[in-house]
């Protein structure tokens, strides 16, 4: 390495260690307020932007990452990432940055798995020229990788975005990446599924990070939290040795699968016969096992003041083949319907719908044997007078 390599690379080291504690953890982005320069960021090839440190960006601190698009038009993507650092499986992450743009535009946040675009985590958010901080939370719910990269795309074939075309700068500052580690470091922890997870099969593979002194696992599990949590005789699965466990699943202990829709609870305990302080009893988890039926609309139930060009969206039930949506202003018009044409998308649009006015509806999910009846979902669209005020108050009317 030459002089000058040698010396960024210290300068890097530095602030690596004087910027690395985040949320009290360590942060795995290097350079994230880029007082170091620009390394080791790196941003796509091609013409039509440059990437440069720039100072009084008003973001945080001295120095802000500036995105100068020239030319957008120039190029399919315009990007700039940071990698590779490692996720554990079932980590909760905090993913966080500080951004503004020239003008009102769109940039699409994801970190990338595996070299694959397969991704541990995205999301699409709007800029404008007010400097906003915005920070995620997540669980890391695929397996250990070391070789994640944290991607800013402003424009991508991929991934259509708001004003990709127009030529509008964009400031960041004060990125982090982290990884929050277990508690007690005795205790098992970094739980798959996730605590709280929906999952869309009746049988999971259970499987965990092992407390540091563990020698095997006393696993519980029921549909009792306090059961599970007092270690009742029937909930205890037995004393294992491997850092996994299958319920649901025929051809272990479970001869019959998991109950759709019903939750979940399990513990594990690490046990070390020789270590005076075990077992060590562990967090209860849970998951819930998605129902046969649609879940989860959109709008919720019960919402107001949607808009009246609403799209309507919903899970898909469990083994969920088609999907049959039933729509109408009458609670038992739409609650005895039958008949309607089958749908393989989630989403439905009735069309232009009256102001002020209540809509019922109603999502039957057939899964190659059995129709499923939904429940009846309802929201009530936006009043003539919330428009009316909104035309004065932007257009002065």
């Amino acid at each position: 390495m030459d002089r000058k390599g040698i010396y960024l690379a210290a300068i890097i080291s530095v602030f690596m260690l004087l910027g690395s504690i985040c949320l009290g953890q360590e942060n795995q982005i290097i350079n994230g307020e880029f007082d170091a320069g620009i390394e080791p960021w790196q941003r796509s090839p091609g013409d039509g932007y440059t990437i440069n440190v720039v100072q009084d960006a008003g973001l945080s601190g001295t120095n802000a990452l500036k995105i100068d698009v020239l030319d957008a038009t120039a190029q399919e993507s315009i990007m700039i990432s940071q990698g590779s650092f490692a996720l554990d499986l079932g980590a909760k992450c905090h993913i966080g940055f500080t951004a503004k743009a020239d003008a009102d535009r769109q940039i699409g946040v994801l970190l990338e798995q595996d070299g694959s675009w397969a991704y541990a985590w995205h999301e699409w958010i709007d800029l404008t020229i007010l400097p906003k901080t915005f920070a995620f939370e997540f669980v890391h719910d695929r397996r250990n990788t070391e070789n994640i990269v944290l991607y800013f795309i402003l424009k991508h074939s991929w991934f259509p975005l708001l004003n990709e075309d127009e030529n509008i700068d964009v400031y960041i500052d004060n990125v982090y990446v982290v990884q929050e580690p277990p508690a007690d470091p005795n205790l098992a922890h970094y739980p798959w599924p996730p605590d709280g997870a929906m999952h869309e099969d009746t049988w999971s593979t259970l499987a965990w990070s092992p407390g540091r002194f563990a020698v095997s696992h006393d696993v519980y599990f029921g549909s009792n939290f306090d059961d599970v949590n007092d270690g009742n005789e029937d909930t205890f699965r037995g004393n294992i040795l491997a850092t996994y466990d299958i319920v649901g699943f025929g051809t272990y202990a479970d001869m019959s699968g998991l109950e759709p829709g019903t939750t979940y609870y399990w513990r594990v305990d690490e046990v070390n016969d020789l270590h005076p302080d075990s077992p060590w009893k562990g967090d209860v988890w849970s998951l819930t096992i998605a129902p046969e039926t649609a879940y989860d609309p959109v709008p919720t139930s019960g919402a107001e003041s949607v808009d009246r060009n609403v799209s309507l969206s919903w899970k898909a039930g469990l083994y969920a083949k088609s999907h049959t949506v039933y729509f109408g202003d009458n609670f038992d018009d739409v609650n005895c319907a039958t008949g309607e044409f089958p749908q393989q998308s989630t989403t439905y649009s009735p069309g232009p719908l009256e102001f002020d006015k209540t809509y019922y509806w109603r999502v039957d999910e057939y899964d190659g044997h059995t129709t499923n009846k939904g429940e009846i979902w309802s929201f009530t669209t936006v009043s003539t007078a919330l428009v009316h005020h909104g035309n004065r108050s932007v257009g002065g009317i």
